[in-house]
């Protein structure tokens, strides 16, 4: 070949560097997508660029490749790492087994440069040519490494307009849906209900729905539990309406859906539905329920939101009448609990029951009190419900450090659990304080005498007791005399001397049958 063949040829490779470059670029511009570039500029470089093939090998593609172990085609690796272009120069005995070619035709001899993206090497841009083809030239070499830097903001771009997409969908999910429940917020539901307020949607039904207990597992078992009921209580709602359906989470323990051309018995079937898979859920030991009520709006002369705050006035009916179920289930729950608790002896329960209404009559408490004494001594230790099983069972007078704190949390868990159970709310402040001691030694407050409630002062030397007799196993005598060396000190010595009065009677009253 003459040297102005050469040159010619030489122009020629520049000329179509030159058109690839350009087209490459309209394509990158037209690109949607990170992927639809790089094809589109694989693809322009082999028909404009005259390449035998192109790849865009990204660190988690080369490694697929496998290389011997002198094969030039190695040094892609290298690419990679450094992020600097290398010139490929190999015959093809150099890489006859190479997996990077699939046409046998190739040789080992290709041009590769760095795609940067945010400063690392994410893509190697590598062209394949073969022995007739001659040698890269450094203008073509030059416009590759500008194709390069163009394709590096193209993918910027792109994945910048990615992330702004995602942020924008992000940002619309967020002000339409609840971020606990994934169900639609009240904002986005008040929008629909009037977006549906339309003559062909008709019927339009609602469902009002409150769920029942949640104050209590938030104050027994603490936030994270009343999150997982109120997801599981919206699982079990979506669960059972239809997709075009709009269910919603309008705050706290509120629930509502609009059901578009539904009739009202229909409505009152998916409510039933509702309350069935309720009984289901296996979320909390309190028997989970919700208050529902169902409204419909036939007639167009209707205003919604007056047929939907039916919807609710109903709800409201239904719980005001479940309202003594719904107490005993809470009962019944803390009650069953008190019987599997670990250490539960059925005989020392019924003892401290006994014993603390006697001594509660001979200091002549009043009716009422006796009553609010009896729930004290069966749920004064109810905090325990949210603790560790075991801890209800250590020597309060052994503890320390992290150890009492959990122990003396039960307290305060037991004052919230009583403050949201009606039969128990009168209690609250004696369960509280039920660790109080005379001396002013005892927690949470360190109050001391007449401080302490009545109804706590009662209750004291009777558990001591009934501990001292039923867990350590001492002879009453032992107990009794136990129990008046701490009068003064850790009881009302009131209170002390009286059950010991109590207990004489009971005694006397036992050898006369």
């Amino acid at each position: 070949m003459t040297e102005c063949e050469a040159r010619s040829r030489e122009i020629e490779r520049i000329n179509r560097a030159l058109r690839m470059h350009k087209d490459c670029i309209q394509e990158a511009m037209r690109a949607e997508s990170e992927e639809e570039l790089l094809e589109s500029v694989k693809r322009v470089m082999v028909e404009v660029g005259g390449y035998r093939q192109v790849l865009s090998l990204s660190p988690e593609s080369c490694p697929q490749f496998q290389f011997e172990e002198h094969c030039p085609c190695g040094v892609l690796r290298e690419v990679l790492e450094t992020g600097k272009g290398v010139e490929v120069k190999g015959t093809e005995e150099e890489c006859s087994c190479c997996s990077l070619y699939p046409d046998p035709k190739d040789r080992c001899r290709l041009l590769a440069v760095p795609i940067k993206v945010r400063g690392e090497c994410e893509y190697i841009l590598a062209a394949c040519g073969d022995a007739e083809s001659g040698e890269f030239v450094s203008e073509e070499i030059a416009l590759m490494e500008e194709l390069a830097g163009d394709l590096s903001f193209g993918i910027e771009v792109l994945r910048l307009r990615e992330e702004r997409k995602k942020a924008m969908e992000s940002l619309r999910y967020a002000s339409f849906h609840d971020p606990l429940t994934g169900l639609y917020n009240r904002a986005f539901f008040m929008e629909e209900l009037h977006r549906l307020d339309v003559e062909r949607q008709l019927p339009l039904s609602f469902i009002f729905a409150d769920v029942d207990g949640l104050k209590l597992v938030n104050d027994a078992f603490g936030h994270i539990e009343g999150d997982k009921l109120l997801t599981s209580f919206a699982k079990a709602l979506k669960g059972c309406v239809r997709q075009e359906d709009i269910a919603a989470r309008l705050g706290g323990d509120e629930f509502a859906v609009i059901l578009p051309k539904t009739d009202y018995e229909t409505a009152q079937e998916i409510a039933c539905r509702i309350d069935g898979v309720l009984k289901n859920l296996p979320v909390s030991p309190i028997a989970v329920s919700a208050s529902i009520g169902v409204a419909t709006k036939s007639d167009p002369s209707e205003e919604v939101e007056a047929v939907f705050s039916e919807a609710e006035r109903r709800m409201y009916r239904v719980k005001l009448t479940s309202s003594p179920r719904l107490k005993r289930n809470v009962l019944n729950f803390l009650y069953g609990w008190r019987r599997s608790a670990a250490g539960y002896e059925r005989e020392e329960t019924m003892s401290l029951l006994g014993l603390s209404q006697k001594l509660g009559a001979a200091m002549e408490l009043s009716n009422a009190d006796l009553e609010r004494l009896y729930f004290l001594a069966l749920f004064h230790d109810i905090g325990f419900v949210a603790l560790p099983d075991g801890l209800i069972n250590e020597d309060v007078e052994k503890l320390s450090g992290e150890r009492f704190k959990q122990y003396a949390e039960h307290v305060e868990i037991g004052y919230r659990i009583a403050l949201a159970t009606p039969e128990l709310s009168s209690i609250a402040d004696e369960i509280l304080l039920h660790h109080e001691q005379w001396d002013g030694s005892g927690f949470p407050r360190g109050l001391k005498g007449e401080e302490i409630p009545l109804l706590v002062r009662v209750l004291a030397p009777v558990y001591a007791y009934c501990n001292l007799i039923f867990k350590k196993r001492l002879p009453q005598e032992k107990a009794i005399l136990a129990v008046l060396a701490e009068g003064g000190k850790r009881f009302d010595p009131r209170a002390a001397e009286a059950l010991v009065d109590v207990l004489s009677v009971s005694a006397q009253g036992s050898a006369a049958t």
